[in-house]
This record gives C-alpha cells, sequence and structure tokens, in this order.
C-alpha cells in the first residue's frame, strides 16, 4: 500500500489523522494510568530517564505530589505494549548544554532503554520541552 496520496504522508491503514498520548518520567501514578488505558485498548508513549530509576520525590505546586520513579526491573511489565521513548539519562535541560554533554545524556539514555526493551528505540521528549 502506498503511504502516501497527494505527497501526504498516512498513518496505518490510510489513516490521516492521529492522537497521540505521551507521558513522561516513569512514575508510580502511570501503573493506575496503564491499567485504564489497557483496559479500554489504548496506546501511550512513555518518556523515561533510563538514569533516574527507582529515585523517590514530590513535585510541588498547588499540593505537593509524590514523584516516585519506577524501578528498572518494573518498566518491561508495566510498559508492555506501550512505546518508550527517551527522556534523557538524568532528566537535565539541554538548552547551553555543550555537544558532548547532549549527546550523552540522550544516547546513554537510549541504550539503556533498548537493552531493557530488547528492541531499538526511536522516540526522544526533551526534558522540560527544551532544546
Amino acid at each position: 500500500m502506498n503511504l502516501q496520496e497527494n505527497e501526504r504522508m498516512l498513518w496505518p491503514n490510510g489513516r490521516r489523522k492521529a492522537f497521540t498520548l505521551s507521558y513522561d518520567d516513569g512514575i508510580t501514578q502511570d501503573l493506575r494510568l496503564i491499567e485504564l488505558f489497557n483496559k479500554y485498548g489504548v496506546k501511550a508513549t512513555f518518556n523515561l530517564n533510563s538514569g533516574l530509576f527507582g529515585q523517590k520525590g514530590t513535585v510541588s505546586g498547588k499540593k505537593e505530589v509524590p514523584h516516585i520513579k519506577l524501578s528498572r526491573e518494573e518498566i518491561s511489565k508495566v510498559y508492555k505494549g506501550h512505546e518508550i521513548a527517551a527522556h534523557g539519562q538524568y532528566h537535565k535541560c539541554m538548552a547551553g548544554m555543550d555537544i558532548v554533554r547532549c549527546l550523552n545524556e540522550i544516547l546513554e539514555n537510549r541504550r539503556e532503554l533498548e537493552k531493557i526493551e530488547g528492541k531499538p528505540v526511536t522516540g526522544f521528549a526533551y526534558a522540560f520541552g527544551v532544546y
């Protein structure tokens, strides 16, 4: 099947549009989210930081929320059937970072995720959306 029609790329099965969901950091709140996604057949991308697996923390806003990262051992099972993408080894902002540090942040993360997944990891989301 030709994936181009009138010079436009098409999604699988000739679809013209896609709706995507992505979530960052691989935190324990994903467990409930994945449960719901799997129940209703929804797929998503999860952007993970392999250098931070298992770390505990909080995020402050209107109220303090736990930000506990899943362990390396949990990743394959929890995200099975969903896309895993790189999000930087240590979730560092790369704006102004030298090229060698940027490459290390991206490639080490990707390498670790590929070991876990046993297949190529092609997605990447910049930490803080900054590049």
